[in-house]
């Protein structure tokens, strides 16, 4: 839906739910995200920090599988909204992207989500959903001399670094070499 109908009072794009753990919504990235200011459910008046700034949350499009017999002409493009909750208590959807080492998400990316577990209860707030972030960015080769190609990055253990240590290290920490690697160029591309 254009922002046109939207604005006359159409019915906007389904979001992306997670309704019971281990739901998991996969889709391919379709349009650039978008920052936007955080409205407050059921008003839609726009929230703020206690500092006076805009609570702003970044807007993401996906192509899903799914589709919504109670939505008319339901496409299953899907938008998440990401937003973070407290660091300690994982950092919410925000918390994820930054845990996998997902810093952009270009469009023809493939994108899954899926909800892990509830944080700790805050007084008077429900407990704060938790994600597993994995982000496949699109295959920039795709096509080329007229065959499919995938990017695969390789990262090995580090020099001077032992098969126990490697074995040893955390999703997160080998999130962050893969990161390092894909900023430094050391991509390779098999066909």
């Amino acid at each position: 839906m254009n922002d046109v109908a939207s604005f006359f009072g159409g019915a906007g794009m389904p979001s992306a739910k997670f309704p019971t753990i281990g739901t998991t919504v996969t889709g391919t990235v379709t349009e650039p995200p978008v920052q936007q200011q955080a409205t407050e459910i059921g008003t839609g008046k726009p929230l703020f920090w206690d500092d006076g700034k805009p609570r702003m949350q970044l807007v993401i499009t996906l192509q899903t599988e799914q589709r919504d017999p109670e939505v008319e002409g339901d496409t299953g493009l899907r938008r998440l909204y990401v937003t973070g909750t407290k660091v300690s208590e994982g950092g919410g959807l925000k918390g994820a992207f930054q845990r996998a080492g997902v810093r952009d998400l270009p469009v023809g990316g493939t994108l899954t989500v899926t909800y892990t577990h509830d944080g700790k209860a805050q007084k008077g707030y429900s407990a704060p959903k938790q994600y597993e972030v994995t982000f496949t960015p699109p295959n920039q080769a795709a096509g080329f001399l007229g065959g499919e190609a995938t990017v695969a990055i390789r990262v090995g253990k580090p020099d001077g670094m032992d098969d126990a240590t490697w074995a040893g290290l955390t999703p997160e920490v080998k999130a962050a070499l893969q990161q390092v690697a894909k900023l430094e160029g050391k991509q390779e591309v098999a066909f």
